[in-house]
C-alpha cells in the first residue's frame, strides 16, 4: 500500500482499519490515529510515519506499536514485584499465583519476542518457580535441612552450542545437587532429556543418581536480564541472567 502526502479518505480508512485491528488486540487503551476532518494535517501521522513510501504490514507494526517491548517490560516489573516476598516460590500464596498467572497470560497474548539461541545461552539464577522438586529441596525444613545444610543459590545453565542444559542447587559451603541434560533448541519449544544427576558432597565425594526422563519448555519472556519459561508439566520458572554458560559444576 502506497501512502502519499495527499492521501485520500479511502487510503486513510484502509490504513486505519489495518492498524486499528492490531491496535485493538495489542494496545486497546491507546489512540494511534488523530485526524482533523477540516484541517490540513488529517494524514500527517500516517504520511510522516511511512515517509511517503511503499511499506509492508510489518513496517506498520514496527512504526505504530513501538511500545510493545515497553509493555512487556512493564509486565515483567509487575511480576518481579509479586515474587519479591515469595522466597523463590516456597512461600507463594494462592493470591500470588493467581496474579502471576494473569501476568503470564498477558505476556502470551502479546506477539512473541523474536529471539535466537544466543539470547537463551547463559547461566541463570532462580528467582521463582512452581517446580515441586526444587521447592522440596530449598524450602525451610526441606531436603537440604535433612542433610544438615541449607540450600544456597539455584542455577540453570543453557549452552546450546554444546546442546547442554544443567540445573544446580548449591549446598554451602561446598556441596551441590546437579542434574545434567541434553538440549535441543526449537523456535517454539526447547526439548531436553535428562542424562544423569549427582550429589556433590564435601571432601570431593560424589553420589551418582539415574536419569529422570525428558520434557520441553516454552519461553514466555526473555531479555538480556530475565527469562520466564513454562514446561510441559505446567510449571513456571523465572530466572535472572548472571553470566555466560558456566562449566564450574
Amino acid at each position: 500500500m502506497r501512502i502519499r502526502g495527499d492521501t485520500s479518505r479511502i487510503q486513510v480508512a484502509q490504513v486505519k482499519t489495518c492498524v486499528g485491528s492490531v491496535q485493538r488486540r495489542l494496545l486497546p487503551s491507546s489512540n494511534v490515529f488523530s485526524y482533523q476532518r477540516n484541517g490540513r494535517n488529517k494524514s500527517t501521522l500516517v504520511a510522516s510515519a511511512l515517509n511517503s513510501t511503499t511499506t509492508s504490514f510489518s513496517d506498520l507494526l514496527n512504526t505504530f506499536l513501538p511500545s510493545l517491548n515497553t509493555k512487556k517490560g512493564n509486565i515483567m516489573k509487575e511480576i518481579l514485584s509479586i515474587i519479591a516476598t515469595t522466597e523463590r516460590g516456597t512461600c507463594t500464596t494462592q493470591q500470588d499465583l493467581d496474579m502471576l498467572k494473569d501476568k503470564f497470560n498477558q505476556l502470551e497474548q502479546l506477539p512473541p519476542t523474536e529471539y535466537g539461541p544466543a539470547l537463551l545461552n547463559g547461566t541463570w539464577k532462580l528467582l521463582w518457580t512452581t517446580e515441586k522438586e526444587i521447592l522440596f529441596i530449598i524450602q525451610e525444613k526441606g531436603l537440604a535441612s535433612w542433610c544438615g545444610t541449607t540450600a544456597g543459590e539455584v542455577y540453570q545453565v543453557i549452552d546450546l552450542e554444546n546442546q547442554r542444559l544443567q540445573n544446580c542447587i548449591e549446598f554451602p559451603p561446598e556441596g551441590s545437587f546437579v542434574v545434567d541434560s541434553s538440549l535441543q533448541y526449537g523456535p517454539d519449544k526447547c526439548s531436553f532429556e535428562f542424562q544423569g544427576a549427582r550429589l556433590n558432597l564435601p571432601g570431593n565425594r560424589t553420589v551418582s543418581l539415574p536419569p529422570l526422563g525428558k520434557s520441553r519448555f516454552k519461553t514466555l519472556f526473555v531479555s538480556q536480564k530475565y527469562r520466564i519459561a513454562l514446561d510441559d508439566r505446567g510449571d513456571y520458572l523465572i530466572v535472572e541472567r548472571v553470566g555466560p554458560p558456566s562449566t564450574r559444576y
